[in-house]
């Protein structure tokens, strides 16, 4: 009997059907294939099972492949990989300094050619096509050449790209001075009220944003605990009933510059638990958190005044 690649057999005699990931060669811990049992050790049973679910995988995949992205799936992505981006190049300026001519050339540069890419008016062969290649290897994308979603994560991987660069561009550039006096700290209540921006501590803040984000039950409980860590330090650092309006860049820097130093597992850390945050910090010999995590708690307060923004809480996010 002829036995397809995608039919196994386990060493108590039960039948799998086994069927290839395309997308999860590219992404780390994910599974390469997908299995699932037959019930069943008769041989030619399973061949008929197997043959069925075959059929439906092709059909599945042609339909996932004829379907492609939608836009908003393709703006999500690209706003994770950037903001990733953009997180990183801030912590390297943070904690090794500003921009150099090189650095400020390579960026000025890569957004220029995103426009040229934008207004079609690029002088290079093979345009931006290769990097567009590299992304979707990068998370597994089969997107087909000449497909409108292969040519919407075109055109919008250059309009991310050029705003990134503008960004991190931005941030050294609000380096350029210091800011001694917070201004948004002498402004009257009457002020407030005419550009429509009430009282909101950032205790309330937080509370809200939480309520707004667990809708639906979009944060799962490790979640929910890993951002009450964030939130709590964010308090801790700008008080809870700091008004959110006048939050500025220069407690931003110092969010990010403490964050830096901020000692892994500070509360469980004899040396560190039961101290000040401005003790801990100064402790010697104390392992302090990865980049990666430095990147989570960052990502957690853009996210929260990127929300307040949105919702005509604040005027700008500083973080």
């Amino acid at each position: 009997m002829f036995v397809p690649s995608y039919l196994a057999v386990s060493r108590h005699g039960i039948y799998y059907f086994r069927w290839p990931l395309r997308v999860a060669a590219s992404i780390r811990h994910r599974p390469s294939s997908v299995r699932v049992s037959l019930l069943t050790r008769d041989p030619k049973e399973a061949l008929r099972l197997s043959r069925v679910l075959s059929y439906s995988a092709l059909q599945l995949v042609q339909h996932c492949t004829e379907r492609g992205m939608t836009f908003e799936e393709i703006r999500r992505l690209l706003i994770t990989h950037f903001s990733e981006m953009l997180a990183r190049h801030k912590l390297k300026i943070v904690t090794s300094g500003r921009l150099t001519l090189q650095d400020k050339s390579a960026l000025e540069n890569g957004r220029a050619f995103a426009v040229e890419e934008l207004g079609g008016t690029s002088l290079l062969p093979d345009g931006d096509h290769r990097t567009v290649d590299r992304f979707m290897e990068r998370y597994g994308l089969t997107l087909e050449a000449g497909t409108v979603p292969h040519i919407t994560l075109r055109t919008e991987l250059n309009r991310a790209y050029r705003d990134y660069c503008s960004s991190v561009l931005a941030y050294d550039r609000s380096l350029d001075s210091y800011q001694f006096e917070n201004e948004t700290d002498t402004t009257s209540s009457a002020d407030r009220s005419a550009v429509g921006l009430p009282y909101i501590s950032l205790q309330q803040l937080i509370e809200r944003h939480t309520k707004d984000s667990n809708l639906g039950t979009q944060w799962t409980p490790k979640t929910q605990h890993e951002k009450a860590d964030h939130f709590a330090l964010l308090t801790e650092l700008l008080t809870s009933d700091r008004d959110v309006t006048k939050v500025s860049i220069a407690d931003a820097h110092r969010v990010k510059d403490t964050l830096t130093k901020y000692p892994k597992n500070r509360r469980k850390d004899a040396r560190t638990r039961d101290l000040t945050l401005l003790d801990a910090l100064n402790v010697p010999d104390v392992q302090t958190i990865n980049v990666q995590t430095i990147n989570k708690y960052l990502q957690t307060y853009g996210t929260m005044f990127s929300w307040a923004k949105r919702n005509g809480l604040v005027s700008n996010n500083v973080i």
